[in-house]
Order: structure tokens, then C-alpha cells, then sequence
């Protein structure tokens, strides 16, 4: 009779492993007690978190107030292309810049989770929305009361404190009237 020993290797799909060497009924019933304390053993999450910060402000993990603007109506007026987001309508008026970037910020906030924009993000935003200019932070300077600013240089980030936001959904809701 043949007595070379029985050998299992088994791997699962959430990482743990099962390796014995030995008698086959030994080898057996130490797989089925694995399988029995993995069945009692509270489940491995998949899921990672990914802690590095991200230099748009993008935060799936923040809580933000939801908005009170409908999604037909943020579709209707926003375009979002990959990292970027478009004003499909501009607004009108004597703050026209401020108002649109005003609203690029507000987009950020309502389809992305973003707390805030950096400044290069948002001027890339601008110019593909139709506005045309080199300095950002004195357009947006017309509107400091509804905007929080941080950082300096390239490292800017714009976000909306919250009369800001309320000022943002007053604009949608009468750029569409």
C-alpha cells in the first residue's frame, strides 16, 4: 500500500488559506474545522480606504449637506466631463465671471462630494465653461462673503460656506425660471 502522505492547499477568494500535510481523515477533518470557523468568524471587508489625500477636495467619506436642487435640474445645467464639470448655461448679469464660478463650486459640492476646488481645477472648469481669464481668485473676489478660501499659489482651494450654497441654489433655480 501506498503511504505517501495527503497533502491539501487550499487559497479563498477573501485571502485566507488552508495547508496541511498528513493522513487523509486527519487532513479532512482539520479542512472541515477550518471551514467551520470561517463560517463562525465575522466577515472580511473587500473594501479599502484610500487615505491619501486628494487635491481636489474629493471626499466620498464627508458628510455634505444634500442639496435642495433636483437632479433633472443639475443635469440641465451642468456637464460633467471625467474631473471636470461645465456650466451647459451661463448666467446673466452684471456678475455673470463670479455667479458662473459661484455655481462651478456649487457643482463640485452637489455631484462630487467636494468640499472645495483647487484653483487650478476650477480656472480649467472656467475656460471650458466659456470664461476667459487668468486670474481666478479676483473674479471670485466679487463674491468673498459666500466663498472659504485655503492655501496659496497653485495650492488654492475655493469652497462655499453656507449662505454661499444657498446663494449657488438661488442662482439654478433662476437660471432655469
Amino acid at each position: 500500500m501506498d503511504e505517501r502522505p495527503y497533502k491539501l492547499n487550499v487559497k479563498l477568494p477573501d485571502g485566507s488559506w488552508f495547508e496541511a500535510e498528513g493522513p487523509e481523515p486527519s487532513v479532512k477533518a482539520d479542512f472541515q474545522l477550518f471551514l467551520d470557523a470561517l463560517a463562525i468568524s465575522p466577515k472580511k471587508t473587500t473594501e479599502t480606504v484610500d487615505l491619501k489625500p486628494n487635491l481636489d477636495g474629493l471626499n466620498p467619506a464627508a458628510s455634505i449637506a444634500p442639496t435642495t436642487v433636483s437632479p433633472e435640474l443639475l443635469s440641465r445645467v451642468f456637464l460633467v466631463q471625467g474631473e471636470n464639470i461645465s456650466l451647459r448655461l451661463l448666467p446673466t448679469g452684471s456678475k455673470r465671471d463670479p455667479d458662473a464660478l459661484l455655481l462651478i463650486i456649487y457643482a463640485f459640492r452637489a455631484l462630487k462630494n467636494a468640499t472645495d476646488v483647487t484653483s487650478g481645477r476650477l480656472a480649467i472648469c472656467a475656460r471650458i465653461s466659456g470664461i476667459q481669464t487668468d486670474r481666478i481668485d479676483r473674479i471670485i473676489a466679487q463674491h468673498d462673503e459666500y466663498v472659504t478660501k485655503g492655501g496659496v499659489k497653485k495650492g488654492k482651494k475655493y469652497g462655499l460656506n453656507n449662505p454661499g450654497v444657498r446663494y449657488a441654489e438661488e442662482l439654478l433655480t433662476r437660471l432655469l425660471g
